[in-house]
């Protein structure tokens, strides 16, 4: 609980814009910083930082009888 009530404290107090769940098509350098474009739109900000997942594929591997780690990433050098 203590890293929402961070992040809400940060968005309140610092101007904090957060731009979950977008994918982004592109940055493009503007006077006042980056133009930041999605598929539905786009945004000028002076900062970006950028938080990317990904999640294995690996149902082939696990119908094969590989051993998978615990986020389902096969394993190697096992």
């Amino acid at each position: 609980m203590i890293f929402y009530t961070n992040i809400r404290f940060l968005r309140q107090n610092h101007n904090i814009n957060l731009q979950l769940g977008q994918a982004v098509e592109s940055f493009k350098p503007t006077a006042n910083g980056l133009e930041v474009r999605y598929s539905n739109g786009y945004i000028e900000t002076d900062m970006v930082l950028l938080a990317i997942g990904v999640v294995p594929e690996s149902s082939l591997a696990k119908q094969a009888g590989l051993q998978l780690s615990e986020r389902g990433a096969i394993q190697v050098n096992a």
